[in-house]
């Protein structure tokens, strides 16, 4: 849905890795090397061209399941550009990513599609 309005650029992770709590420990690895590299690439794509707005869906759940190090994330929200406006998302963020952080918002879930048995959806949670 979002690929579909020209103002909005997706980047998504190509590799699917599931959910860490049903991960083997080799499966970890993998996963935590990958999502660095990811942030990695996105931190030097959003200094060479111009960005308003970073979403990092579940980069804070990321950070909690240790597939990112918060020291990394910290580092790229301390050198992101001038002008750019990261919206983090996930639950529990750490003191630091609070302090870090202009807003601190929480959504809480009153009812929600999963409950009725109804799995993820293209272009909503997936």
């Amino acid at each position: 849905m979002l690929k579909k309005i020209p103002q909005i650029t997706v980047f998504s992770a190509t590799e699917k890795f599931g959910f860490t709590f049903r991960m083997k420990e080799e499966e970890k690895k993998a996963a935590a090397a990958y999502y660095t590299n990811y942030l990695k690439e996105i931190g030097q794509l959003v200094k060479k061209e111009h960005y308003d707005l970073l979403v990092l869906d579940e980069a804070v759940g990321a950070c909690s399941s240790g597939m990112i190090k918060e020291e990394e994330l910290l580092s790229f929200l301390d050198h992101r550009p001038d002008g750019l406006e990261v919206v983090l998302t996930g639950r529990n963020p750490s003191a630091a990513l609070r302090e870090r952080s202009d807003y601190d918002s929480e959504i809480r879930k009153e009812k929600h599609p999963f409950d009725r048995g109804i799995t993820g959806r293209d272009g909503i949670e997936r």
